[in-house]
């Protein structure tokens, strides 16, 4: 059965093709100047809004996870289906509600 398979070629390995900036230092190398950016078509520089005042101030949140029961599982999600709210804030709800209201 072997004998009537060609020989394989006598090199297999291939050698790596260097990267185009091989040469070039990276601790040595500045970025060429690049042309200045204009705003996009259809929006006016002076009618835009500062980036800072656009962003809404980030809530602060965590992680948070936790096995329910069946029973408990169905009535959160009576609760979020009938207040249209979701699973976070009928859980903060019923957090507060319980143990303290939000400072």
């Amino acid at each position: 059965m072997t004998d009537n398979l060609q020989e394989r070629p006598a090199s297999l390995a291939r050698r790596p093709k260097p990267a185009p900036d091989e040469t070039i230092d990276p601790v040595n190398y500045s970025q060429p100047p690049t042309a200045s950016v204009s705003p996009p078509v259809g929006r006016n520089p002076s009618t835009a809004q500062p980036a800072s005042s656009a962003k809404r101030k980030r809530e602060l949140t965590f992680p948070f996870s936790t096995r329910l029961s069946a029973e408990v599982q169905e009535l959160l999600d009576t609760a979020v289906d009938s207040e249209g709210i979701t699973v976070r804030d009928a859980v903060e709800q019923a957090i507060r509600s319980r143990w303290g209201s939000k400072n």
